[in-house]
């Protein structure tokens, strides 16, 4: 069986984000609307936060180590070979992470 190629897989991200978001963002408006001081409410809106903050970090890391070669002050991001890997590794913490939240808040 052959591999599924990168750019199909950077295309197949990008349509879970573009669905799940408005899911997660929709359940959750709705939970803070409901019952704005729940434990519920507050724990939802502090992992809110705190995922954003670790996908954001791995994304980082992830495009600092492709792009930043040994001894380098500046990154180097120049389009090449491998720009559709490095788009998929950057991605993948944030899709992962709406994909979990998609699956927890429609249960």
């Amino acid at each position: 069986m052959a591999a599924t190629p990168p750019l199909f897989q950077l295309w197949s991200q990008w349509l879970d984000l573009s669905v799940g978001a408005p899911i997660v963002i929709s359940r959750r408006l709705d939970l803070f609307h409901r019952s704005p001081f729940e434990p519920q409410t507050i724990i939802e809106s502090q992992r809110m936060v705190w995922e954003k903050a670790m996908a954001f970090s791995e994304m980082w890391w992830s495009l600092w180590r492709v792009g930043w070669p040994a001894g380098s002050f500046l990154p180097v991001l120049k389009p090449r070979r491998g720009s559709i890997h490095l788009a998929n590794r950057s991605l993948k913490p944030i899709t992962r992470r709406v994909r979990a939240n998609v699956r927890r808040l429609t249960k």
